[in-house]
């Protein structure tokens, strides 16, 4: 009998640190660094441009005057393509 109260009274201090205890500790972690990364540079031509290019010296551009830097995720937002030379 002593033994079985033992057994459930730790059982019970098991449970209740596992419920006491942070969950998903590594995800908030994760989240965190995931915020700190920048967010990948593309390069376009306003008015003119259907495609989106990763570098300003992409050989398409270059006779381009007005070369904007915009985010990738803005670039598939305005629905450019990736240059068939430079990606």
């Amino acid at each position: 009998m002593k033994k079985k109260i033992c057994s459930i009274a730790l059982s019970l201090c098991l449970v209740s640190s596992i419920a006491l205890a942070p969950l998903n500790t590594t995800s908030t972690t994760v989240q965190a660094k995931a915020k700190k990364v920048k967010a990948k540079s593309v390069y376009y031509v306003p008015g003119s441009s259907y495609a989106y290019h990763s570098t300003r010296n992409c050989r398409t551009l270059r006779r381009s005057k007005t070369i904007k830097k915009i985010t990738l995720k803005k670039a598939k937002a305005l629905k450019l393509r990736a240059c068939k030379v430079c990606h």
